[in-house]
């Protein structure tokens, strides 16, 4: 049996996602904007990207300390 390894992976994860197929319904000002709205969330909150446009979600520190050295993040 493989031993198991208690190390956590620091890997980022990149939403890739095509939002012209995913999000059909062109905009028309105001005659479909709380159509185009609905499918706009949902397709957001689907990608959990939701929290970066109405705040809940932090952004990143603009540096992290690496090796006892501030770098840009």
């Amino acid at each position: 049996m493989a031993p198991v390894s208690s190390a956590v992976s620091a890997t980022t994860h990149v939403v890739e996602f095509n939002p012209i197929a995913q999000l059909p319904l062109k905009i028309q000002g105001n005659l479909n904007f709380s159509t185009w709205k609905a499918q706009l969330v949902m397709l957001l909150n689907g990608h959990q990207l939701i929290g970066h446009l109405d705040g809940t979600t932090r952004a990143p520190s603009p540096t992290s300390t690496q090796n006892n050295l501030t770098v840009p993040n």
